[in-house]
């Protein structure tokens, strides 16, 4: 607290808190570009078939491509979400045509923001890290002004109180520092979620325009 009641700590304080905020914006940014580039790359693969015929009669060799290039660590996540997908696919047989693989999951139960950890995770946190560390230090500082408003004969001056408001209205830009740093971290972190949940949705449509889903009212209905 007594290292806070000089004049240049708020200041310092705050510089500290917006490097703090900017480092997590570049960090949280970098990590949501890979995580995108691995679903571009999965959703590029599958790509490269036209329909469903092309899709089944290649299997095998978007496989091979797959594991080929699953080595970087956010593709290997989209990669073993894809290893247990396949587990879901159903060849079937049409007897006015060649075998076709259908689906009998919807490649959103496994693409997703949870099942490929590509979710908000520690960062959620962050936002409310940067108000309290801020609240804090400003509590801190006003503990450290309050100790020196009694002058030695143990009375509470006028000039005391003016010090004690004009430190105050200082020890508080902490605070609004790091109410600051929340807001544009929560909008930046909601922005980059929304993108890597927009390019998931781009993967899962990918899939399905591949695929069609083997429900259980066509599974009854071929029965009968």
């Amino acid at each position: 607290a007594a290292l806070l009641k000089q004049e240049e700590s708020p200041g310092l304080v705050a510089i500290a808190l917006l490097f703090g905020l900017v480092v997590a914006v570049f960090h949280l940014m970098w990590i949501a570009r890979k995580r995108r580039g691995a679903l571009h790359w999965l959703k590029d693969i599958f790509n490269q078939t036209a329909n469903e015929q092309e899709f089944s009669e290649r299997f095998a060799e978007l496989n091979q491509i797959v594991e080929a290039g699953r080595e970087p660590r956010h593709r290997k996540k989209v990669a073993v979400a894809w290893d247990e997908y396949q587990e879901t696919l159903i060849p079937h047989r049409q007897a006015d045509g060649p075998n076709t693989l259908r689906n009998s999951v919807r490649p959103g139960d496994f693409f997703n923001l949870d099942d490929l950890h590509f979710g908000a995770g520690f960062w959620r946190i962050l936002p409310g890290l940067f108000v309290t560390i801020g609240l804090f230090l400003t509590f801190l500082g006003l503990i450290a002004a309050l100790n020196t408003m009694v002058d030695e004969s143990g009375d509470i001056t006028t000039s005391a109180m003016a010090v004690l408001l004009t430190v105050a209205s200082a020890k508080f830009i902490m605070s609004l520092t790091g109410l600051f740093c929340s807001i544009i971290f929560t909008i930046v972190l909601r922005m980059q979620m929304g993108k890597i949940e927009k390019a998931i949705n781009e993967l899962n449509r990918s899939l399905e325009k591949r695929l069609s889903f083997l429900s259980l009212e066509y599974l009854a209905e071929e029965q009968l």
